[in-house]
């Protein structure tokens, strides 16, 4: 469905009113309307004013996606400032402050916006590329007093904008929407769009496709010869002192308004004396309908009003002057937002807990698992308080005994035993050093003779698990009494007592091994 905007124009002579359809690549003019008012001074001035909008209210000329208003530009003071920066938010922000020095106004008495912006660009000191720099920025400020004024107006007829601009910045959109190229041209020519009124004109200079300086003359045209002498000569006045300001040439000129169609002449000695090529107004969209030639150039600034975009950043409603229906929307979006904020928060706090949940009784069950297997595997222990710290302490105990006493291959004392049910055929032997080391088992024995020895090597080959059995250095004691001998056993890897194992009596082992005196 196609946007609708209404451009109004409260003009001191007429109400004019445009509808749009479409956006600002693509559109065309739906209607327009204009109401007749008496003159500003006038008693009956306002009432007719409010009888107008009230009719045209209830004709539902007003029934549209945004209604613009735009208020006539000798209305509001203009100055031309220069900011260090170039982002809108921050000339909103501290443009009031920049123009308070050169206002006739107290600060609280107006309200300031910005006509135009236009980045300025600075050289680098290369001198080769622009880098960017600040902003020349044409401020417009309207009164309070005024503002509250229109507002009332417009409250009684039941009329409603969410936009109150001036006129200047219609007609630049205007000449924009007619000329499109010299909007993209950053270093094209200055153009001059004049609006001849009924009671008054306006000449809005305009470059690069914006607004840059405008100037209300209450004298208008077509009225005697003297009137467009004068005119002329204040234009040529004010079209001099903006080319000395913002040193750009005025080369060309748009013509309208609702006397434009009655001063043709006018427009080539406007050129003649400007130095200005005057541009044939020639566009689809100026004769909808087959419309006259013409006959929508009394409608330019309306026209402009209604090709406002949404993000302009001039609108005098602002601050306590916001329009209820923007006020209502922005309260709507912020519930909105709020909402989605709150079910997003529920959503993310039921998911944390679920994720919570889910791994809580992941580690419950995996708990209750260890702790069962914990009581399986140490069924001596009663009171459990923490598996993994008491698992390890059992699991070293264990260890310890293991390594003393075997558990599942032998160890010091099995050797020992099957040593000793080896050899319990002898009972005169006697073994003074016993050393385990690894999978080899030493020591050295006293029998009575070197018989008895022999009898020792059968038994020890006879010793479980034992798979190589050598003696020797047998000899005869000093006494002559008794034969010492050193015997070896060899087990086998699969059998053989752990290398580090404790003694026979129960000491660490020394270097050697384990070793045990008889």
């Amino acid at each position: 469905m196609p946007r609708r905007t209404i451009g109004v124009e409260l003009g001191s002579d007429a109400i004019r009113l445009v509808r749009i359809a479409g956006g600002w690549r693509q559109f065309q003019v739906d209607g327009w309307q204009v109401r007749p008012l008496p003159p500003a001074h006038q008693v009956d001035h306002r009432s007719a004013a409010v009888q107008a909008l009230r009719e045209l209210a209830a004709a539902g000329w007003f029934k549209a996606d945004q209604v613009v208003l735009s208020l006539p530009g000798d209305q509001v003071a203009s100055r031309v400032v220069t900011v260090p920066f170039r982002e809108v938010q921050k000339i909103r922000q501290i443009l009031a402050y920049e123009v308070e020095s050169l206002l006739p106004f107290e600060l609280d008495e107006v309200v300031v916006g910005s006509a135009a912006i236009h980045p300025l660009e600075t050289r680098s000191e290369t001198g080769a590329r622009p880098s960017g720099g600040g902003s020349r920025v044409l401020a417009v400020a309207l009164t309070k007093a005024r503002l509250r004024q229109v507002l009332e107006l417009l409250e009684e007829a039941g009329v409603d904008p969410s936009a109150i601009e001036i006129g200047p910045i219609g007609l630049a959109r205007f000449a924009r929407a007619l000329l499109p190229a010299p909007a993209a041209d950053a270093g094209g020519p200055a153009l001059a769009v004049i609006e001849l009124g009924q009671s008054g004109t306006t000449v809005a200079f305009c470059r690069n496709g914006q607004l840059a300086q405008f100037r209300t003359i209450s004298r208008r045209a077509g009225h005697s010869q003297a009137d467009d002498d004068a005119l002329v000569a204040e234009l040529k006045r004010a079209t001099h002192f903006y080319e000395l300001d913002e040193r750009s040439a005025v080369e060309q000129l748009i013509l309208c308004g609702p006397r434009a169609a009655e001063s043709a002449a006018l427009a080539g000695r406007l050129g003649e004396q400007l130095g200005a090529q005057p541009l044939a107004v020639e566009a689809a969209w100026l004769r909808p309908g087959g419309a006259e030639e013409g006959a929508l150039l009394p409608f330019a600034q309306a026209i402009g009003a209604a090709l406002r975009p949404p993000d302009d950043p001039c609108n005098f409603r602002q601050a306590e002057f916001v329009s209820p229906r923007e006020r209502t929307r922005a309260r709507t979006r912020s519930v909105g937002l709020a909402a989605a904020i709150a079910v997003l928060a529920v959503l993310g706090a039921a998911n944390l807990f679920a994720h919570y949940y889910v791994k809580e009784q992941a580690y419950q069950t995996l708990k209750a698992d260890q702790r069962e297997l914990f009581a399986e595997a140490f069924s001596d222990v009663r009171v459990v308080v923490n598996e993994l710290e008491q698992a390890k302490g059992a699991m070293e105990a264990l260890s310890r005994r293991a390594a003393f006493l075997g558990e599942g291959e032998p160890s010091a004392l099995l050797v020992l035993d099957r040593l000793t049910a080896g050899l319990e055929l002898l009972p005169e032997l006697k073994v003074e050093r016993l050393h385990i080391v690894g999978h080899v088992v030493r020591f050295e024995g006293e029998v009575a003779s070197f018989e008895a020895v022999d009898r020792v090597r059968e038994l020890l080959r006879q010793v479980p698990s034992s798979t190589q059995v050598t003696i020797s250095d047998a000899r005869m004691s000093a006494d002559q009494e008794h034969v010492r001998f050193r015997a070896e056993l060899l087990f086998s890897s699969d059998h053989a007592a752990p290398a580090g194992s404790q003694s026979a009596a129960g000491r660490p082992p020394t270097a050697g091994g384990a070793e045990a005196k008889g």
